[in-house]
């Protein structure tokens, strides 16, 4: 009898980029694993460069697996398992572990966003395999969806080892503890609130909390792929913060106003987004809507470090 392995896919709060996309599903693996986003995702971080197709990229900090306390995992060169791909990666999905790979060539990956594309490394995960015929991976498909799909094995092995593949590709495992709970702490988002709420600009300029709106003008100089990632990500951010801030008010026995005026912030950023995708590209009304997100998110936060 072949044997399939899946393990479970259940998106989080953020999947703008595979990376804090495939994050997220590995904490959602863990019962309470979305607490932690909710507790510690609150602040996002802008970095500029000179790019002149990327000038701007957003992140946000505390998202990525390895910074999750309630994982455990190791990384390993892929070279290093070339003549024992297959046996390797099965073994591990059999043991619950997903492998997060980066590195690969996206131009031979069959149903992937870049598949055809000369040449285009990228990032990606595997969660399942079906006998010795496919593999499932977790990424951004063709349609432009971040969702699970599955590849034939003989292709993700092409992928990895390309000659145009990374020549430091890696593959990490990683495997959920699921032996502690994570409570939702109503003080640390507070605390992280406050802290989003000071503009910050690092040494090394990455622009942090309310200074990031100073930036996001830039957007529309941004190459569409990035554009839509940056866009993304913005709404991503804002829908996140208006469910933490739901929760902060049933935690602390609140009404429902704080949430209920913040669904204006995630509706612009909705907005901008679907004006970003279209081919009607208004800069004004770009900076109209970062504007009024920047100032009523501001007014909303501001009133909840209050209390």
């Amino acid at each position: 009898m072949t044997r399939q392995v899946e393990l479970p896919f259940t998106p989080s709060y953020f999947t703008a980029k595979n990376r804090i996309g495939v994050s997220g599903i590995i904490a959602n693996a863990k019962r309470t694993g979305a607490n932690w986003f909710i507790n510690h995702c609150v602040q996002w971080a802008l970095t500029e460069s000179d790019s002149k197709t990327a000038p701007i990229s957003l992140g946000i900090p505390q998202s990525i697996h390895w910074n999750f306390p309630f994982v455990s995992g190791a990384p390993f060169q892929s070279h290093l398992i070339k003549n024992c791909f297959h046996t390797v990666i099965k073994r591990c999905l059999n043991t619950g572990h997903y492998l997060y790979y980066w590195g690969a060539d996206d131009h031979l990956i069959s149903n992937k966003k870049q598949y055809g594309i000369p040449h285009y490394n990228n990032d990606g995960m595997i969660s399942g395999y079906d006998g010795d015929t496919s593999y499932t991976i977790v990424a951004y498909n063709q349609e432009n969806d971040f969702d699970r799909f599955k590849v034939s094995q003989e292709s993700l092995f092409d992928s990895i080892y390309s000659e145009n593949a990374d020549e430091d590709s890696q593959i990490h495992a990683f495997k959920i503890d699921n032996h502690k709970d994570i409570s939702i702490d109503v003080n640390l988002i507070k605390s992280k609130v406050i802290e989003y709420l000071n503009p910050c600009e690092d040494p090394d300029g990455i622009r942090r909390g309310m200074a990031v709106y100073d930036r996001l003008d830039r957007l529309i100089n941004l190459d569409p792929v990035y554009r839509f990632e940056v866009a993304k990500l913005i709404f991503e951010h804002k829908k996140c913060m208006l469910e933490r801030i739901k929760i902060y008010e049933d935690m602390l026995c609140m009404e429902n106003y704080l949430s209920d005026r913040y669904t204006g912030v995630v509706e612009d950023s909705n907005e901008l987004l679907s004006n970003i995708l279209s081919d009607a590209l208004n800069e004004y009304y770009v900076n109209h809507l970062i504007n009024n997100m920047k100032n009523l998110e501001l007014e909303i936060l501001t009133e909840l470090t209050c209390i």
